[in-house]
């Protein structure tokens, strides 16, 4: 659940991609939990797809290929996933999981 602190509103991350990953996979993305973190993460920078590649040392197409849910969670590079916590991404691996095989 998100938490409003002194700092802001901190967004509970597992729910806010697992809302977006059901979107995407309403519109047919095959890999959508894969497709929501790479979304998720090139948000929380407020960077285009091309600035965000760049960052992170990742291909632009490559980019553009996740966030269309064309690559599967496991196929996602530190640089889409450094920034969630074990437990998160063990919650979203799960998730992946039983979205792509859905």
């Amino acid at each position: 659940m998100g938490v409003v602190t002194g700092s802001g509103f901190e967004v509970d991350v597992v729910a806010f991609v697992e809302r977006l990953a059901e979107r995407l996979r309403e519109d047919g993305a095959p890999h959508p939990v894969a497709a929501a973190v790479a979304l998720a993460a090139r948000g929380r920078r407020r960077s285009t797809p091309e600035a965000f590649a760049g960052e992170s040392g990742i291909d632009p197409g490559f980019v553009r290929r996740v966030e269309a849910g064309e690559v599967p969670f496991a196929d996602l590079p530190d640089g889409l996933t450094d920034w969630l916590d074990p437990g998160q991404l063990l919650q979203l691996a799960e998730l992946a999981r039983r979205l792509d095989a859905a």
